[in-house]
């Protein structure tokens, strides 16, 4: 069975590893049968092996690990056409059997690699909305902590880090009438606030951005009693990703002023997402806050 795998983000973008051999090394190291000279790779890597009808990935204890559509490859796992099979942070289509040729002309026409983009679209959001200057850095900055608080794996951070930084990229499109009201919202100004995450998931669609993260940032504004938006989910049906941007959001928004109001202090925040755990805000992610809010120094 022909194995070929394709670089789907980055400068090379494209490019074609056709695996000739039974058992094929990946890895950054020159004896590998395929190199990938990354940061983010082993020297020796993973190992894709051909038996029979089956082609199988193996990890070989790499540092950054080998992901199979988004999930870590603990030992082993089989390989599908279509699959996408991530080396660290290196993603390449996997291309198997005679469905190769079919899909050469569509492998090269994603879009840039997010991590290449993301810091232009936050100038974007904060150059045309001087209200939201600073504000991915330091959302960013607070759900980097939060992950590390509660363990959470490199890969996974990557897509809750980039989740964060593009949570309000659709903000500038919000009439500044409303995002500067000093009164209560009417219905119709609730209903325009609403239709930012959609609307950030619409400048998005063209982007190679993992689904996860494009569900994080459509979903962050969900509450865990059902009762945020856009879809009014509840519990475990909120994307992971979507439960910590909402806590860490609500601590920055809290830590900002307002043309409502003034900024809370930290104990007062604390006060309010441990207020709040299990009815706004994942009881985990809320917990994790709670312990972090009480040992923060610096100001958030």
């Amino acid at each position: 069975m022909k194995v070929v795998l394709c670089h789907k983000s980055g400068p090379n973008k494209g490019e074609r590893f056709v695996l000739t051999e039974d058992i094929a090394i990946l890895g950054k190291s020159a004896d590998c049968d395929v190199r990938i000279p990354s940061t983010y790779v082993s020297r020796q890597h993973c190992q894709i092996t051909r038996t029979g009808q089956f082609v199988v990935v193996h990890d070989l204890s790499s540092k950054n690990g080998t992901f199979l559509n988004g999930r870590r490859v603990v030992s082993e796992a089989v390989l599908n056409h279509g699959d996408e099979l991530s080396l660290g942070r290196i993603p390449f289509a996997v291309l198997l059997g005679d469905r190769v040729e079919e899909h050469a002309e569509h492998d090269g026409k994603e879009a840039t690699d997010y991590v290449t983009i993301l810091p232009s679209l936050v100038e974007t959001i904060e150059r045309h909305e001087p209200l939201f200057h600073g504000h991915a850095e330091r959302i960013c900055a607070l759900t980097q902590q939060l992950a590390d608080a509660m363990g959470v794996d490199p890969y996974e951070s990557e897509n809750l880090i980039a989740a964060a930084s593009l949570a309000n990229l659709a903000m500038p499109y919000v009439p500044q009438e409303i995002l500067y009201a000093t009164e209560t919202l009417t219905k119709d100004q609730w209903f325009e606030i609403k239709q930012h995450p959609d609307e950030a998931v619409r400048i998005l669609k063209d982007s190679i951005l993992h689904p996860d993260i494009v569900a994080g940032i459509r979903h962050h504004h969900e509450r865990y009693d059902g009762s945020g938006y856009p879809d009014g989910l509840s519990h475990g049906d909120i994307p992971w990703i979507s439960r910590v941007v909402a806590v860490a959001e609500s601590i920055v928004a809290m830590r900002s002023d307002r043309p409502y109001r003034k900024a809370l202090v930290l104990e007062e925040i604390r006060r309010e997402i441990q207020h709040h755990a299990g009815l706004l805000f994942d009881p985990e992610v809320a917990a994790a806050a709670v312990t972090l809010l009480q040992s923060q120094v610096e100001e958030i």
